[in-house]
């Protein structure tokens, strides 16, 4: 019996101890966020040719992981090239409609980064996030941090929340034909 009574007094203690007001480590004005969600086309192309970056054409559509949440204003596409959080341009601005289908082009990444598609390039696709209530979430933001938790990616059924297509070198036989010198050999 007086086990049964620790027990009850035990769980009362806890049960009553237990407050968001009592604890420091949760922070306050705590929001939701949409999670964008990206799908690649399959009718697009899924790599940049190397031999001609120009003739991408890449196809994919955004749309987020819980349809019913409307805690946003608008959704921006932005491109980061090669992994760089200072090279960001955005593509589509003030997307609201969802699912939202979108078409790029090898043409229109050069215009939109001012260079040329190198061989080592890439482009990482995401969504900046306009909150209703004025904030914004970046997809990439400049100090590198995620905007996002990273527990998310145990959501059941979640899709990328961003892409990426990165440029190809596709193999030409015939550049190894012919007689090679080995100049220096350093084994």
């Amino acid at each position: 019996m007086k086990k049964i009574l620790y027990n009850i007094l035990a769980a009362v203690i806890l049960i009553a101890g237990c407050r968001k007001e009592d604890n420091p480590l949760l922070p306050d004005g705590l929001q939701t966020a949409p999670i964008p969600q990206f799908t690649i086309d399959p009718s697009g192309d899924q790599l940049i040719p190397g031999q001609d970056p120009t003739s991408f054409n890449g196809k994919f559509t955004l749309d987020q992981y819980f349809p019913t949440d409307h805690s946003y204003k608008s959704f921006d596409v932005v491109i980061r090239k090669s992994g760089d959080n200072a090279a960001v341009k955005v593509f589509q601005e003030n997307v609201t409609q969802l699912p939202a289908d979108f078409t790029i082009t090898g043409e229109q990444l050069q215009t939109l980064f001012d260079a040329p598609i190198e061989p080592s390039d890439f482009f990482d696709i995401g969504a900046d996030v306009n909150l209703a209530n004025g904030n914004k979430l970046q997809a990439f933001p400049s100090d590198g941090m995620p905007a996002y938790a990273p527990n998310i990616a145990t959501f059941p059924n979640l899709g990328p929340i961003t892409i990426q297509y990165g440029v190809f070198c596709s193999y030409d036989p015939s550049v190894y034909k012919g007689d090679f010198v080995v100049v220096q050999d350093d084994w």
